[in-house]
């Protein structure tokens, strides 16, 4: 299953627009990412298209610090609320394990990413 994220910059380029490439590697629910990022550190508005299943979504996400432990502040501009994503880096930079709860709901999900780049 690969989903395509469409990323436009808020910051320095309005109109251009980024594309991350997204694999779920497990059964959703799981959500094992493997994501390929195209741009660099910042503030940026997430356009979420699931090829998939139906539904597009609208994620802003901005890095509040640089290397090793940081945060991602998410927002989700649909339904689901606000709701915090911490991002720390295991043994290798680009490898990153995150914990995701969603503030809204009691569901809490567990996230591996792997940044390609």
């Amino acid at each position: 299953m690969e989903m395509y994220l469409f990323i436009k910059s808020e910051s320095s380029n309005p109109s251009k627009t980024y594309m991350l490439r997204l694999r779920v590697l497990t059964r959703p629910g799981t959500f094992m990412l493997r994501i390929r990022v195209l741009t660099r550190p910042g503030t940026f508005m997430l356009r979420i298209r699931f090829l998939t299943r139906p539904g597009t979504f609208m994620l802003r996400i901005r890095v509040l610090t640089s290397l090793g432990t940081f945060m991602l502040r998410v927002r989700v501009l649909t339904r689901l609320g606000t709701f915090m994503l911490r991002v720390r880096t295991l043994i290798h930079p680009r490898t990153l394990t995150s914990h995701l709860r969603i503030l809204t709901r009691p569901e809490n999900f567990k996230v591996r990413l792997r940044v390609l780049t």
